[in-house]
This record gives structure tokens, sequence and C-alpha cells, in this order.
């Protein structure tokens, strides 16, 4: 598991175990992991390609900082939906490019 994984699995897994069995929460954790990182990517492609159906974008961030909310990621959640609100906002990728890149290493830290 990479360190990244390793964070996001750690952080939900706690999370989940407090009102489920260890068995169930690390199935549930993995499962997270693995949509939080899918979609992560998806978003970091889109950005890179300089997506123009920006509601689309916008969408996906607002899934993602939901998920991030499992882990208690909150600052994470919080830039996610600071990113929604400027893409809503201004209809154009480039507008949150800083603030994706301070997502990224927020989150690979």
């Amino acid at each position: 598991m990479e360190a990244f994984e390793k964070k996001l699995y750690d952080a939900i897994f706690e999370y989940l175990s407090e009102t489920m069995t260890d068995e169930s929460a690390d199935e549930q954790a993995r499962n997270l992991v693995g949509q939080i990182i899918e979609l992560n990517t998806t978003i970091t492609y889109m950005v890179e390609a300089n997506e123009t159906d920006t509601g689309l974008l916008s969408k996906k961030y607002h899934t993602l900082k939901n998920l991030l909310l499992y882990g208690d990621f909150y600052y994470e959640s919080d830039l996610c939906q600071d990113i929604e609100e400027k893409l809503r906002e201004t209809k154009n990728t480039s507008s949150i490019l800083e603030m994706h890149s301070e997502l990224q290493s927020s989150l690979l830290m």
C-alpha cells in the first residue's frame, strides 16, 4: 500500500470502526480509498487537460469532498468546496489550478 493510500485507509478505517466490526470497516475503507484514488486521478486528468465541462468537474470535486469527510480530511474537503464554488463562478478550469495543486500537495503529504 502506498503512503497516500495508507494515509487514507488508516483515517477512514478508524472512523468506520467506531460503528462497524473491524472486518466490515476494513472492507468499506478499502472500497472508499479506491473510490477516492480513482476520482482524484480522474479530476487531475481533467484539470491537466483543461476540461471545458466545468459543471462535470465541479460535481467530481463535490463527490471527492464528501468522500474525504469519511477520514476527517476537513482541510482537503474545504479545498474541494472552494474549488467547486470557483468553478461554478468562473466556468474556467485554469482559475482553480493553484487550489488544485494545493489539494494534491496536502493529500500526498
